[in-house]
């Protein structure tokens, strides 16, 4: 069974999954949509269940949002999270509302659940209820003789919370006592401020942090890790070891959201496999695919990559009034993602670091000779800037 995680939100998820996701080990759905895809999933899915506590994020920073409504009829579930409970949490009120939340996703029999817990934010205000949370979900697994794993859930907020070792530090060490409380078998860390496709300038200092967090919360517990889900820094991390699995989109969602808020549907985008990277579906795009193939020789590999591309993507705006164009790229991209996650788990464990990094040398080779990508890519518009991230962190 592979190691990577896909993570499940909508029955076009679900699709994806049957059509190039079936060796999963274990998939993650939410309690908010759990019910819209259970019947969809193939048979004898294991599931990771997520009540989707996190998603209360958008009800504590706007009041006028309300609550969770997959949260509805919890007990205390409009008290446990008032501002003046965050301060002072009763750990009675926290078990009646995490009893309630937990009880919703047995009933979907799940070989996995997440530890209920808060983002974190840039000051320590969270770690009492979190403790208090995790300390509930013991209570409730002791009474339940709930057998499968509980993951203790680290959702970092902003950039700046990991940017330097006295900032991730505090953070790594309060998950480590809810870990601890909980009683948890593993973590699940995520940023969910991260889009590792950007290529931004920061990721020079943010990537090697984040890593080192996960070092560090592996020594610390030695529990299993989850880490992402992203495009690249995922499987980073999973090559060298560092996590055992690395969360996964499905032809989209490379990045994390919390549950419960409203997603606006983003521009279709294309895969580049030469290039390891993503890009806007545009006309533009479709020029600077035909210069790249002329300054590439036919006997190169990334040649009638790039080609199959052009073709991709072609047919992408020849639909692109219709929508099916997102169809297309989605699948273009979730086959692609699984290649490559597949080229890397035939190496032995070993050597799937130095695997991933002459993988993406080849990426970061090739897009320095090839032209700036056009301005519908948005910031990263050099073709090797991806790679170029995640390569110096492979070793």
């Amino acid at each position: 069974m592979a190691k990577y995680i896909p993570f499940v939100n909508t029955d076009s998820d679900v699709r994806i999954l049957k059509l190039y996701y079936l060796g999963a080990e274990i998939v993650r759905v939410t309690l908010e949509k759990i019910h819209d895809v259970r019947r969809n999933l193939p048979r004898h899915t294991n599931l990771w269940l997520d009540c989707g506590v996190d998603g209360y994020d958008h009800h504590i920073k706007q009041e006028k949002e309300p609550i969770p409504s997959y949260l509805a009829n919890c007990d205390h579930g409009n008290k446990v999270f008032e501002a003046e409970h965050l301060v002072r949490p009763n750990q009675e009120i926290v078990d009646k509302f995490v009893a309630s939340a937990l009880n919703k996703c047995i009933n979907y029999n799940p070989r996995w659940l997440t530890v209920p817990q808060l983002p974190v934010l840039d000051s320590n205000e969270r770690n009492k209820i979190n403790l208090c949370l995790a300390k509930a979900t013991l209570t409730w697994k002791l009474g339940k003789n709930f057998k499968g794993a509980l993951l203790l859930p680290l959702i970092l907020t902003h950039k700046q919370q990991v940017m330097l070792k006295t900032h991730w530090k505090p953070r790594a060490d309060a998950t480590i006592k809810s870990f601890q409380a909980a009683q948890a078998d593993g973590i699940w860390i995520v940023d969910k401020s991260l889009a590792d496709q950007n290529a931004e300038r920061s990721f020079v200092d943010r990537f090697p942090s984040l890593i080192a967090l996960h070092g560090y919360l592996k020594g610390e517990t030695r529990a299993f890790l989850v880490a992402g889900p992203y495009w690249g820094l995922n499987l980073v991390l999973w090559a060298r070891g560092i996590v055992e699995y690395p969360a996964i989109g499905l032809g989209t969602g490379y990045q994390y959201h919390l549950p419960g808020g409203r997603l606006h549907r983003g521009k279709s985008r294309i895969v580049l496999p030469p290039l390891r990277r993503c890009v806007v579906v545009s006309p533009e795009l479709k020029n600077w695919l035909d210069d790249a193939v002329r300054q590439i020789s036919t006997e190169d590999p990334a040649f009638q990559q790039f080609r199959q591309a052009s073709n991709e993507l072609t047919r992408c705006l020849q639909n692109i009034e219709t929508g099916v164009e997102a169809i297309v790229a989605r699948k273009q991209i979730a086959l692609f993602y699984r290649n490559w996650i597949d080229k890397i788990s035939a190496i032995d464990p070993t050597g799937r670091a130095l695997g991933l990094y002459q993988d993406l040398s080849s990426a970061f080779v090739l897009g320095k000779h090839l032209e700036t990508l056009p301005a519908s890519c948005g910031k990263a518009r050099r073709p090797e800037k991806v790679a170029e991230y995640l390569m110096l962190n492979c070793l």
